[in-house]
């Protein structure tokens, strides 16, 4: 297990790093020995966040709208200018359960900006302070319904399908470069209050296909530094996956959408 950087302090980058799954990235990378360098929306959560670091932990963050591309191309100049980043985590996203014919077009565009702008353009962007380094690591954070479309979620899993499909692009083109690329896909996380009713509105299925916050964060860590670049977090979540692979599209859809249809119905 990693636990230092490479040489000397270098910088993790953590999107979406105010709460849920990117503060437990930010803590976990911290521990490890990383500078944390915290994006995110929310001033308030990001403050809090630097209070749970260690002292020794250097700790910097941008209050930051990912959705604004003008935003996105000043924090990550910033960045390059001031910090030697070794490992990126693109965790920033979000979703939703709606009728599509119900969904208002500001719903629609806030997921689509929010889950595919963002890990593209930082990491393009951060993309030559990484080569700097003699190993460095980019970990996209996807979702096992990336490999299921699913209605009355619709554009969700469409824009984690993006993110699968960049990462996997992109590993195999920088895999001959110092910049190794990842891609975790957890199932369903209770991350948050909404979540967690969501969850609870789908059934036992649901609860079955949990993955553990903490345990995706050190489990995803853990194989990205082994240069693994397709990451499950365990048996259930694998197995999963591996049902997405052999079961046909048609069937699995449908089961899912029913599946979601429970969470519309019991509102």
């Amino acid at each position: 297990m990693k636990t230092k950087p490479s040489a000397g302090r270098t910088y993790a980058v953590i999107t979406g790093a105010a709460n849920g799954l990117g503060r437990i990235y930010a803590r976990e990378l911290a521990r490890r020995g990383y500078g944390i360098i915290a994006i995110d929306k929310s001033a308030d959560g990001l403050a809090e966040l630097g209070k749970l670091l260690d002292a020794g932990i250097p700790f910097h963050f941008y209050e930051t709208d990912l959705t604004d591309e003008d935003q996105i191309e000043r924090i990550s100049q910033q960045i390059n200018e001031g910090f030697p980043v070794e490992v990126l985590i693109n965790n920033v996203g979000t979703g939703g359960t709606r009728r599509f014919e119900q969904a208002d077009p500001d719903y629609i565009a806030n997921i689509i900006r929010l889950n595919v702008l963002p890990v593209s353009l930082i990491t393009r962007a951060l993309l030559p302070n990484l080569m700097q380094r003699p190993q460095a690591y980019v970990l996209n954070v996807g979702s096992l319904s990336a490999f299921t479309p699913n209605g009355y979620k619709t554009v969700y899993p469409a824009s984690k399908s993006f993110v699968h499909f960049l990462s996997r692009g992109l590993y195999f083109e920088l895999r001959h470069t110092p910049v190794h690329v990842a891609v975790v896909h957890p199932g369903p996380m209770p991350t948050n209050p909404e979540i967690r009713s969501r969850i609870a509105k789908q059934g036992r299925l649901a609860r079955w296909a949990l993955s553990d916050p903490e345990k995706t964060v050190r489990v995803s860590l853990d194989k990205m530094f082994r240069r693994k670049s397709l990451i499950f977090i365990d048996w259930p979540n694998r197995i999963n996956w591996m049902l997405t692979r052999l079961a046909p599209e048609s069937v699995l859809a449908r089961f899912m959408t029913r599946v979601v249809r429970r969470e519309l119905e019991r509102e």
